[in-house]
């Protein structure tokens, strides 16, 4: 097939070769030496592992071998607040329907990784998109949680959103929410990120209400 044009958003997505490993409605995900990233189409979210492409995704098959041509893409990289405003946060999140996982356990963010990993079915389980919520939050506030996102038990696409969740990176919606300065822009977020999977944006919110509720006092992003 011909090569991609795509817009990149994170350092695993290459030119080099790749090798499709799973193929999905509107996401090819490729595995090359740099990493995994997922091929997808415009109308996906931008985030730290998509590329997006006007190619037909809908071509390819796991185990295809291909190439990206990454002439005239860019990067993309989510904004994050200097500061979590809490209460506006609490406030649009509380909107946001149930997760299957609700209630969580009582627990710190590592009881919470260990309970959550792995947990759910889905291309990237509920436990996990939860965890993506809580590690970006507490990245944001100042927290390391690389080593906690490494450790996760789960599969190898769930892992690629974690790392970057680790480093303060998730999809556009929730980068939207987090700098959101008044209860409209966040509710209009909240909205496009509730599009996103099938119960992903339950899930992701979940993990973001809870780790506002229980690490964010005054957070703030580390200089």
């Amino acid at each position: 097939m011909p090569p991609f044009s795509i817009s990149i958003a994170g350092k695993g997505v290459t030119d080099a070769p790749g090798r499709v490993v799973a193929v999905y409605a509107k996401a090819a995900y490729v595995s090359t030496a740099a990493g995994l990233f997922a091929v997808t189409t415009p109308d996906v979210p931008p985030g730290p592992v998509h590329a997006a492409t006007h190619a037909d995704v809908s071509r390819l098959r796991a185990g295809d071998q291909v190439e990206v041509d990454l002439a005239g893409a860019h990067r993309w990289v989510g904004a994050l607040p200097a500061q979590l405003d809490a209460e506006l946060l609490l406030a649009v999140l509380a909107a946001a329907p149930p997760s299957s996982l609700s209630p969580l356990p009582d627990g710190d963010i590592a009881a919470l990784a260990a309970y959550l990993g792995g947990r759910g079915p889905g291309l990237t389980p509920a436990g996990d998109d939860c965890l993506a919520g809580m590690f970006l939050v507490a990245y944001v506030r100042g927290d390391d949680v690389t080593g906690l996102a490494e450790a996760v038990p789960t599969n190898d696409i769930a892992l690629a959103f974690l790392h970057w969740a680790a480093q303060g990176q998730s999809i556009e919606p929730v980068h939207r929410l987090l700098c959101a300065t008044d209860h409209g822009a966040g509710r209009e977020a909240l909205a496009d990120l509730l599009r996103f999977g099938h119960s992903s944006g339950a899930d992701l919110a979940l993990g973001l209400r809870t780790a506002v509720q229980r690490l964010c006092n005054g957070a703030r992003h580390p200089s």
